[in-house]
């Protein structure tokens, strides 16, 4: 035997009519077994044969990578590693997120020894700031992700996120403004406000076919594969996003609120639509007015926690006591605080472990607990802690819930404790009531 063929041949006609020679050619001594059956060695041969052959060849040319950027800014301590390690082994965006915010914060960089595990966790959870993973990064790290085709995407998303010259913004300015005239235009078009003597002003939608000029200034006249939307309402959606949010109440003289009436009223047909256009739009623009109005109408659509962030504070409060006092739905309240700059007074705070001790919130509870650990201050630790065990142990309940709520407020310690670890790690003395040393350390902690 002195080839594959040979090998092949055997092996399809069968060891019984030609068997394998007990004394082989070079190279196939290298590769030879003691298996006693004959079946079992010819399969020994031609794996180890495949297995030397794909691994002998000459390996593929690629272009040299580029020069090493410099200017890298320092790893974060190794005890501040060690945490991130722990956290990508059962990875939560969540907890990641506050580790990379700490590492911003104090100027750090994440270690190259992590860049690997880091990077095959973000190529696959997209949920991450990218100011966060840039400065996370750092300029070298970067550099490494551009040297992997397997992180082109995050590479690409990394390297999109850097901010436009001002040579940049300059060049596009008056473009910008020719598209965005073009875009309010045909927005006014599709939705006009007409009057009603019977009624009073109503609404008149009517989604226009999507042209060459339409298609130019990014308008799809087709929804996504699998979108469940019509195509005239996917357009609708679309136009609506893209016209200046302060459009429609500068042209009808309505308030949001006011506008939103308007819908429910004469074109509830098409409120999902319009909203979501709306709520886009606001976002995009920094819209308050929208937000608020789109808030205390119960918006939960995916630009809900941008909007509510738009909402000024105190308005903000008076819609989550409204909320209360009104009994709302506990996710709308628990949505509407967990949007609340940080870090938390002790009014909100207290209101979300009530509503995480006292609400049926069924198994999005620990997820809703994470965030809230993530937002009461560490100082407020011991104070939330007697809240917690008042909601545990003062309030009656079905013994089906009380698991569920105990598992909750671990969380929200879990959490707690692991934000007091970071600080620690990256050298800032935790400020959870009564830690020293160890922020962390079981013994000197009671669980929530």
């Amino acid at each position: 035997m002195n080839g594959w063929t040979e090998l092949v041949t055997t092996a399809l006609l069968g060891t019984d009519r030609r068997p394998v020679p007990a004394q082989l050619a070079e190279p196939w001594t290298r590769f030879d077994s003691a298996d006693p059956d004959p079946a079992g060695r010819l399969l020994d041969l031609a794996a180890a044969y495949r297995a030397a052959a794909r691994t002998g060849g000459p390996a593929p040319r690629v272009a040299a990578a580029g020069a090493v950027p410099s200017g890298q800014r320092d790893a974060a301590p190794d005890a501040a590693q060690q945490v991130l390690e722990r956290l990508l082994l059962r990875p939560d965006p969540l907890l990641i997120t506050l580790w990379l915010t700490g590492c911003a914060d104090h100027g750090f960089t994440v270690a190259p020894q992590l860049w690997t595990s880091l990077a095959d966790h973000l190529a696959r959870h997209r949920r991450y700031p990218v100011a966060l993973l840039r400065s996370a990064f750092g300029t070298q790290g970067r550099w490494f992700l551009d040297q992997n085709p397997r992180w082109s995407r995050l590479s690409k998303l990394l390297a999109d996120g850097q901010e436009a010259t001002e040579a940049d913004i300059q060049l596009g300015r008056a473009e910008r403004a020719e598209l965005g005239q073009r875009r309010n235009q045909r927005a006014l078009a599709a939705v006009r406000l007409e009057p009603d003597s019977d009624r009073g002003p109503i609404l008149i939608i009517t989604p226009p076919p999507v042209d060459e000029a339409m298609r130019v200034d990014g308008v799809s006249p087709r929804p996504p594969a699998g979108s469940r939307i019509g195509a005239g309402a996917y357009v609708l959606r679309q136009l609506v996003t893209a016209a200046a949010a302060d459009l429609w109440p500068t042209e009808w003289n309505e308030s949001p609120p006011q506008i939103l009436d308007l819908v429910l009223r004469t074109a509830p047909q098409w409120r999902e639509d319009l909203v979501d256009g709306w709520a886009a739009a606001a976002v995009r623009d920094a819209h308050a007015g929208w937000a608020a109005a789109l808030t205390e109408a119960g918006y939960r659509g995916r630009q809900a926690a941008a909007l509510h962030r738009l909402v000024p504070v105190q308005q903000r409060l008076a819609i989550v006591m409204d909320w209360l006092r009104a009994d709302r739905q506990p996710e709308m309240i628990l949505e509407l605080l967990l949007s609340w700059p940080e870090p938390w007074p002790r009014q909100i705070w207290l209101s979300a472990l009530r509503l995480l001790g006292t609400r049926a919130l069924g198994s999005a509870s620990v997820d809703y607990a994470s965030a809230i650990g993530a937002r009461i201050p560490l100082s407020d630790h011991d104070a939330a802690h007697e809240a917690a065990d008042y909601y545990l142990n003062g309030v009656d309940r079905p013994a089906s819930t009380l698991m569920l709520v105990r598992t909750a407020f671990a969380a929200v310690d879990q959490t707690m404790q692991l934000r007091a670890e970071i600080d620690q790690a990256f050298g800032q003395r935790s400020t959870v009531a009564g830690e020293t040393s160890s922020p962390v350390a079981a013994d000197t902690r009671r669980p929530l």
